[in-house]
């Protein structure tokens, strides 16, 4: 055993509290990948959790889809959104409404980063065409989760992490290498793991930070330029204190070109407008 992967053990057997997604999200992540699952099974399935149906009728019927007639149940509301654009809303509404215990970042926060950084890549590779959306959209939504596993199971040591990424202008995965041998990106795909997601989404997290080794060369480039675009709106991912960069080789390796790159930055303020619409769901 490697000394690296005897770090990351130590620091996994020290975890004691997870972060938890309902029942029906977890089971939805599953359906969507089944070829046999139909419209009528996700109603049924999401309407086991009269919460969760509620709000992602609100959502749907609200300012940000536009529409001029409600819609009026969960089986309208899978015939309009479709399979996986609904799958990533009621993670996103999971995740966002989730009892979290204490923790050194401010959640609102949070979650607003999350969910705009998550958007931006479903607005990105809409327009390259590369992979699915939806797809990258939970890889956005959850890259940070790690983190809050961190500070609820080692909470002197990310009390640690974030002053020396802090005092050195540096981001937390760095620190957190410096301090304890591994990050946020390797405990989050371990979690997703542990949930069952699907393998893309685990080596999405897993390889977030590293090119070389990530299977979809989409992930990392993808994420620098979101988090890039959402450090232009002066929003940034709670204990990251480096200035995010987006090369020109990030955007070619992603497919885009001027017009496409122009469309995704005019995407912002909508993007903005979404997350805040999740935000206001309540608990």
């Amino acid at each position: 055993m490697s000394e690296h992967t005897e770090l990351i053990t130590a620091v996994i057997k020290r975890i004691h509290t997870l972060p938890s997604l309902p029942e029906v999200a977890l089971k939805l992540t599953r359906l969507v990948n089944d070829p046999a699952t139909t419209g009528p099974m996700v109603a049924e399935l999401i309407s086991r959790d009269p919460a969760i149906s509620a709000k992602v009728l609100r959502i749907v019927n609200g300012p940000t889809y536009g529409r001029s007639t409600p819609v009026r149940d969960l089986q309208e509301a899978v015939s309009l959104l479709g399979l996986k654009t609904l799958r990533s809303l009621v993670v996103s509404l999971s995740f966002i409404n989730s009892k979290v215990g204490k923790t050194p970042f401010n959640m609102p926060a949070f979650w607003t980063h999350s969910t705009i950084a998550a958007s931006l890549c479903r607005s990105i590779t809409t327009q390259t065409k590369t992979g699915d959306p939806e797809l990258y959209y939970l890889i956005g939504l959850m890259r940070s989760i790690g983190r809050i596993v961190m500070a609820q199971n080692l909470p002197d040591e990310t009390a640690t992490i974030l002053k020396v990424a802090e005092k050195s202008r540096r981001s937390f995965q760095l620190a957190a290498n410096e301090v304890v041998g591994t990050n946020d990106a390797e405990v989050g795909a371990w979690l997703a793991g542990k949930w069952e997601l699907e393998p893309a989404i685990v080596d999405g997290l897993r390889w977030q930070y590293d090119p070389e080794h990530a299977p979809d060369q989409t992930v990392v480039p993808l994420l620098r330029l979101a988090e890039f675009l959402c450090h232009r709106k002066g929003i940034r991912a709670c204990g990251d204190f480096d200035i995010p960069l987006a090369t020109p080789d990030d955007i070619r390796a992603i497919g885009l070109d001027g017009t496409s790159l122009q469309a995704v930055i005019g995407t912002l303020e909508s993007e903005l407008a979404k997350a805040k619409a999740l935000l206001a769901s309540g608990p």
